[in-house]
């Protein structure tokens, strides 16, 4: 279990109470792995976008690996065009998310299709796949 609250993964397997406040907004998320080394990369890494397809918006998770440093993710057409930034910032080691609407970088609703997103970190690029309804 992750708690994005205070960016600590909590191995299930060894604790098998985690209290928290439940009138506060805590998010808490579900994420698994075979050992906790896999829960944290040794280098960036984006997951798949959810809900894909999509209507209204999307999520798009992605780790910050152990060093610092500056992550960029954007979305292009299949023709290559940046479409839109989603991404472009330093950050500390942890699990983060973001979201895209759907929408270009003058916030109009792009055409119903299949778009990519990429995550930009370095000399390394990871490429995913939306589907737009």
């Amino acid at each position: 279990m992750y708690d994005a609250e205070s960016n600590e993964l909590i191995d299930m397997k060894k604790t098998s109470i985690y209290s928290f406040q439940i009138n506060t907004n805590k998010i808490i998320k579900f994420i698994y792995g075979a050992d906790e080394k896999s829960l944290r990369p040794e280098s960036d890494a984006i997951g798949k976008a959810y809900p894909n397809p999509f209507i209204v918006y999307t999520t798009i998770p992605f780790f910050a690996g152990p060093v610092d440093g500056h992550i960029e993710i954007a979305v292009y057409d299949l023709m290559g065009k940046r479409i839109k930034d989603l991404v472009n910032n330093r950050f500390e080691p942890g699990y983060y998310e973001t979201t895209w609407d759907g929408t270009d970088s003058q916030n109009h609703r792009v055409s119903q299709g299949i778009y990519l997103y990429q995550m930009i970190s370095g000399d390394n690029r990871r490429i995913g796949r939306i589907i737009v309804r």
